[in-house]
């Protein structure tokens, strides 16, 4: 393990003192690229692989005082871990495409390709524990090559940084984009989401407020255009709405509001064992996110050969609620950014 902070690590990887709760683990495991590691003073800790910017665990201290700390994120027990294929679970990022929303294949590339850590060039704030991972063009983003076979180019030369920021009750997410190209090519466009994998023992038992009112293309009955008439949604009756399974595209009107507020309730606990612990979740998206997307794919949407890095009970405990680019892409000019941030706050 070594301690960093202080310099962009593209390997080989050295030791730094400024920021000793941030571990790089060079050979952690199977995955390309090692695993990066932010402990908090309270216990709390995040896991992330280099390979995709790709947050596999984020756990916090029993709240009842048991040894085993709390897992918060659904990680399927199919995923590859070893870069043969993108990640199932935790929260990947899919970038520069949305699902299936252009030419390239599901999500884009960002969370197939090798992610840098880049240094901190501030101390962080509240008490929070910091890293950033970054990702530039190179010859397989810009070819294709990526994929075998090839996928379409993606001709822009552009920075991609994640920011992860840990509290004791709070993981918080900046996902910034800057277009590096000269000035005199082409807007780049994109779409994207960070595609979070909630954890819960009984995914029956879960309410997400936030919706009521909010138009939303339902990609499972026909791309149909409905509103969302009531005050919770709940997964089960929401997939029989559906006809098999919730992946629903969230369009909120235009608002002069810098953020948008969602109350995510697990209901039954995060697992048997871990009944008494906190499950719920104030979700803050900023407004640069100008969609969210609820997911669960319910019994049949991912089973057997539909899904198959997707456990068949894997329904009964996640589901996702996720920041969204996906009605319109964004047309970013030659040397703009855009930002857009995600926090997760526990509360009771």
């Amino acid at each position: 393990d070594v301690q960093v902070n202080c310099a962009i690590l593209p390997p080989p990887l050295f030791s730094c003192a400024f920021m000793p709760a941030v571990t790089i683990k060079a050979e952690e495991g199977p995955t390309p690229g090692g695993r990066v590691v932010l402990t908090h003073p309270s216990g709390a800790t995040v896991e992330l692989t280099r390979f995709g910017a790709h947050i596999v665990s984020w756990r916090t201290p029993s709240a009842s005082g048991a040894p085993r700390p709390v897992e918060r994120l659904w990680m399927s027990s199919l995923s590859a871990l070893d870069g043969s294929a993108p990640i199932r679970g935790g929260i990947p990022i899919a970038w520069p495409q949305f699902a299936d929303a252009g030419p390239m294949p599901l999500h884009g590339f960002a969370r197939e390709r090798i992610w840098s850590v880049v240094p901190e060039q501030e101390e962080p704030q509240g008490g929070a524990v910091s890293v950033i991972l970054r990702l530039a063009e190179d010859k397989a983003t810009t070819t294709g090559s990526w994929r075998d076979p090839p996928a379409p180019a993606f001709p822009f030369k552009f920075a991609l940084e994640l920011k992860v920021s840990l509290q004791a009750d709070e993981l918080a997410l900046a996902l910034q984009v800057t277009h590096t190209g000269p000035s005199e090519v082409a807007p780049m466009p994109f779409t994207g989401c960070l595609h979070t994998y909630f954890r819960t023992a009984d995914s029956t038992q879960v309410r997400i407020s936030g919706c009521q009112g909010v138009p939303f293309v339902d990609k499972v009955d026909g791309y149909k255009k409905k509103v969302h008439e009531a005050d919770l949604l709940a997964i089960e009756p929401a997939a029989l709405e559906s006809s098999g399974f919730v992946d629903r595209i969230y369009t909120p009107p235009p608002t002069s509001a810098s953020s948008r507020v969602f109350e995510v309730h697990i209901g039954a606990g995060l697992d048997p064992a871990a009944s008494s612990e906190k499950t719920g979740y104030a979700v803050t998206m900023s407004s640069t996110w100008p969609d969210f997307v609820i997911f669960n794919p319910w019994v049949d949407g991912k089973k057997g050969d539909k899904g198959p890095d997707f456990d068949d009970d894997g329904y009964r405990y996640m589901v996702c609620l996720e920041p969204t680019i996906t009605s319109e892409a964004v047309q970013l000019a030659p040397g703009a950014q855009w930002k857009g941030t995600c926090s997760i706050r526990i509360q009771a």
